[in-house]
């Protein structure tokens, strides 16, 4: 029974070592299987990629006169290190900046930046052309927004008060001083002016002076321009910022010549104009 029994638990034992044994080969087949697969997809991803290197190569090799046309760029571009992105040109806040301090050099560096800053915002708000409102701001004002006319008209735009009854954003006529707000109001006139006008921007600055139109016609429209001449100067390729004195004309009139302004109306028109009812008065005795 002893040698019986000694052998019943001999095989017992066999059993489960065969049957480990058989665990670890199913696993080991299955591990085999996985990296297979894996070996599988990277030899079909290397098979890509020397396509795609022999693609580039050819295109490298490939003299410039037989690439196609449009290709030359993209084969360089695949082909050879980028390059360094080229410096950026003086932004048009900073060119605005340097306007006005060119204008009036006793404007604070801190007020020029921020008419600068926001006269482009202005502009897209009320849809209007940026350098009228600076020349606007130029002639009215001198860019003080403290400035204040003996008509009561205030702030950059010389807006008179009772228009702060009429634009929505504005709740107080404190706050046609304020460099946003007095900037944003006089461009909302100016926007109706030129609805009214039809786009005429020369009959809406009419519309916007009132009393006087004529001659103010003529000098926003000038200082718009040598604004215009002094950015393009500023942004050109070829400047070279040294700090050196732009060669440019900075009396506010240029040499632009304008057509007669017959056709404009010599009297306000209630509502329209930056005055509003009342007559218009020529100042401009204001300091920066």
């Amino acid at each position: 029974m002893t040698k019986e029994r000694t052998t019943a638990i001999f095989l017992a034992a066999m059993a489960v070592v065969i049957l480990i044994l058989a665990g670890l080969v199913i696993e080991a087949r299955t591990e085999i299987s996985i990296l297979r697969e894996h070996i599988v997809n990277m030899n079909k991803n290397l098979a890509i990629m020397k396509v795609q290197l022999d693609v580039i190569s050819k295109r490298a090799l490939q003299p410039v006169s037989q690439v196609p046309k449009g290709k030359v760029v993209m084969a360089r571009e695949e082909c050879l290190p980028q390059k360094a992105p080229e410096k950026k040109g003086i932004s048009t806040e900073e060119v605005i900046k340097r306007f006005i301090e060119k204008r009036y050099h006793r404007v604070p560096d801190l007020r020029a930046r921020l008419i600068a800053k926001n006269v482009q915002k202005v502009a897209v708000e009320e849809d209007v052309p940026m350098d009228i409102l600076i020349a606007i701001m130029d002639k009215e004002s001198n860019f003080n927004p403290a400035a204040t006319s003996s008509a009561g008209a205030t702030g950059l735009m010389q807006v008179m008060p009772f228009w702060a009854n009429h634009i929505p954003f504005i709740h107080d006529a404190g706050e046609l001083n304020s460099i946003y707000k007095g900037m944003r109001a006089g461009a909302y006139i100016l926007s109706k002016n030129l609805k009214r006008a039809h786009q005429d921007i020369r009959k809406a600055l009419a519309f916007y002076r009132g009393a006087d139109n004529k001659d103010y016609v003529c000098k926003v429209l000038a200082l718009a321009e040598e604004f215009n001449c002094f950015k393009k100067r500023l942004q050109s390729t070829h400047f070279k910022d040294h700090g050196k004195s732009m060669l440019l004309s900075m009396n506010g009139f240029g040499s632009a010549s304008f057509d007669s302004l017959s056709d404009y109306p010599d009297t306000p028109t209630s509502g329209f104009n930056s005055f509003g009812p009342m007559q218009g008065e020529q100042f401009g005795g204001f300091t920066g």
